[in-house]
């Protein structure tokens, strides 16, 4: 069942593949460059890495509320601009913020009391981004909503995650290795390392999108933002 849904990602994925890279693109791109000439170029500053790091946390949930709302409006078959649904995004992203903290100290609490309930949060909290962007629930009303809902599909999404993680890291963490070694670990590869690493880990939010969408008993009434 778990191989059949990242088979749908996968498909969703690669079909819309140029939309998704200027939907994505057009932040990740400029963020990336920073971040690449910041360690490139002045990396005697301690812990610089961290700080260029910053940009790039910031502009993570406005283009993570603009990559829910694509993948609705094209289920839905109600496809916009880029510009849209940026323009969208802005007007969901406190809320988002609001929930992304909730759920950064939800988790932190899990790893504090062990491992285990910090990745029974983590799952759980799979389609809190979902109710909170697309029905425009609040953070706390979203993260309940999700906990219901995935009650009947945990085992699926954690077995998803470890499955993409590893499809979508390993194969990255090789290449990293052997740019290094080759001493071609330079500003150029560095932002288009970590351009692509960013773009591939969108299929885990479209394989969540999947199981999501079961949940739903009436789709077609639902507004999709």
């Amino acid at each position: 069942m778990t191989l059949n849904f990242i088979a749908d990602a996968w498909y969703f994925f690669k079909k819309n593949l140029v939309p998704l890279i200027v939907l994505i693109g057009s932040l990740l791109i400029p963020v990336n460059i920073f971040y690449a000439l910041t360690i490139h170029y002045v990396p005697e500053i301690k812990r610089i890495e961290y700080l260029a790091m910053i940009p790039s946390l910031l502009v993570f949930p406005l283009y993570q509320c603009a990559l829910i709302l694509y993948i609705s409006s094209v289920v839905k078959s109600e496809v916009i601009s880029t510009k849209q649904y940026y323009q969208l995004a802005l007007k969901l992203l406190f809320p988002l913020l609001g929930l992304y903290l909730l759920s950064t100290i939800a988790f932190i609490t899990g790893l504090l009391l062990l491992i285990v309930p910090a990745i029974i949060i983590m799952v759980r909290f799979s389609f809190a981004e979902f109710y909170c962007v697309l029905y425009k629930k609040a953070p706390i009303e979203a993260f309940k909503l999700s906990w219901n809902a995935t009650k009947e599909y945990k085992g699926v999404i954690f077995s998803g995650f470890i499955i993409i993680w590893l499809l979508t890291n390993i194969p990255f963490l090789i290449t990293k290795k052997l740019f290094s070694s080759m001493e071609l670990w330079n500003p150029v590869s560095i932002v288009l390392y970590h351009t692509a690493k960013s773009f591939f880990a969108i299929l885990l939010t479209i394989f969540n999108f999947r199981i999501f969408s079961l949940t739903l008993e009436n789709p077609e009434n639902e507004k999709p933002y």
